[in-house]
């Protein structure tokens, strides 16, 4: 890797002028959400556990289940119910309800009812097969929502409404027949597709005002994903400053620019040291070279719940019943983790954590994948990661880079001559308060032989305000 690769970042206007990026020199870390490939950020997570994990996933569902049920009955007079959305599932609970026992008692009894009546299900489902895909677990998960909350009246009145066995046999033989169904046809794609569709689409028009009937799957498969996913952030750059359609599509039609950076070879990467917005602390980030490929690699979400880095979930997610001391402990239970309630524990935490550092190489690796059809990009990604914003609002980060790290700057064919002025004054007034003798300045011009963009050297007085001499083309 050469020491001092340029990278290249196409700006519009709007960027350098609005958001005044160049005059603060800062560079903006998108959520993958934001960005303009529909696939980003997107994982194949599949589900391939012992029975303890699978166990504890639907404890994991009932208790999302119970909490947003009783949510529902103490607001019944909402005058909207269909007012709830993903954010009222507490996904990231644990089902103690601020330590109050009875509730606690009340899940417990409800966890003991689901698996005495569907333990066989839950042994199928652990041991016939491995790679469960999102869409099967969700086809399981809507087969049994009626009748966990038929489960959760039944627990909450004291076992006085009655339960109806009818409808139990038939949930029975409807999660039977969907288990079965996927352990026999699992590798005929077309057959999976019908059988998917077909379950999706039986939604009773009389439930569509019924949040937990119609959407609270759905949103329960989105907040598991949460649960491996790292919120990542990239800010992206490119080794190509000449792509034509990177310039019309990420440079405003050729009407933007195009940023040139040094790197530093830092850990056998090219790096570039970068400071959290208002910090004065500058650490090495390293830009990844993305691959482009057909099909990205699916994630295991048992071997990835990255909040098991802390002991109260890792024992919730990998302890047969994890209240209890003995519980049995799953293949993927492990020590590397630390005691939120314990500020000894905290200050303690080695941030060289081994589970949560291999997570984060899984994560990396997955984004770093983009469809062929991006391949003449040649792109280039700094990332980082947001683990406070778990479900909405999750916005981008900014990072300062100091100055000399920016080695020229490349006109777009169509950039406005005051345009054009306005960031030669901005880079004058830089070099002066830096002492810096020497920057690259460029604008693209079409080759009318070839219709390519070629690079063409310009030759500023940065002693003479915003004056473009002549082009230097030695």
């Amino acid at each position: 890797m050469a020491e001092e690769q340029l990278l290249y970042r196409y700006r519009t206007l709007k960027h350098i002028f609005e958001f005044k990026e160049l005059e603060r020199q800062e560079i903006y870390f998108a959520p993958t959400e934001q960005v303009n490939d529909p696939m980003e950020g997107h994982k194949i997570i599949v589900f391939n556990g012992d029975k303890i994990v699978w166990k504890n996933l639907f404890r994991h569902y009932i208790m999302c289940l119970f909490e947003i049920s009783i949510i529902n009955d103490i607001c019944r007079n909402r005058a909207n119910n269909n007012d709830w959305n993903i954010s009222d599932i507490h996904y990231k609970s644990i089902g103690s309800f601020n330590n109050n026992v009875y509730l606690q008692y009340l899940l417990s009894l409800l966890y003991d009812e689901f698996f005495d009546i569907f333990n066989d299900e839950i042994n199928k489902i652990s041991n016939e097969r491995k790679y469960i895909s999102v869409d099967e677990l969700a086809i399981y998960l809507s087969d049994i929502l009626s009748f966990i909350i038929e489960l959760i009246d039944y627990i909450v009145s004291n076992k006085t409404k009655k339960i109806n066995d009818d409808k139990k046999n038939l949930t029975k033989k409807d999660f039977n027949t969907s288990i079965d169904f996927f352990i026999e046809n699992y590798n005929d794609d077309k057959k999976v597709f019908e059988f998917i569709h077909s379950k999706k689409t039986t939604i009773k028009i009389i439930e569509t005002s019924n949040y937990i009937a119609t959407r609270f799957v759905n949103d329960y498969i989105k907040t598991l994903k949460k649960l491996v996913s790292a919120n990542e952030l990239i800010a992206c750059f490119s080794d190509n400053a000449d792509n034509f359609l990177m310039w019309s599509h990420y440079a405003d039609s050729h009407k933007g620019i195009c940023l040139i950076f040094n790197t530093i070879e830092h850990n056998n990467l090219p790096s570039i040291l970068l400071s959290e917005h208002n910090t004065k602390s500058y650490n090495y980030y390293a830009f990844y070279k993305v691959k482009y490929e057909l099909y990205n690699q699916s994630i295991n979400f048992f071997s990835n719940i990255h909040s098991t880095t802390q002991s109260i979930y890792r024992d919730f997610w990998y302890i047969d019943n994890y209240l209890i001391p003995e519980g049995s402990k799953s293949m993927f239970y492990h020590e590397d983790t630390y005691d939120i309630f314990d500020e000894e524990s905290i200050k303690k935490y080695n941030k060289n954590n081994k589970f949560f550092n291999q997570y984060l190489e899984k994560v990396t690796f997955q984004i770093l994948f983009k469809l062929d059809y991006w391949k003449d990009e040649k792109e280039y990604r700094l990332v980082t990661f947001d683990f406070i914003n778990q479900i909405q609002n999750i916005n981008g980060k900014i990072y300062k880079y100091n100055f000399d790290s920016l080695n020229g700057i490349i006109f777009g064919t169509n950039t406005p001559f005051e345009e054009k002025i306005s960031i030669i004054n901005i880079i004058k007034n830089k070099c002066i308060k830096e002492n810096r003798k020497n920057f690259n300045f460029y604008e693209m011009q079409i080759d009318e032989t070839s219709g390519k963009l070629i690079q063409i050297p310009l030759k500023i007085d940065l002693s003479i305000q915003g004056a473009i001499t002549e082009h230097n083309n030695e």
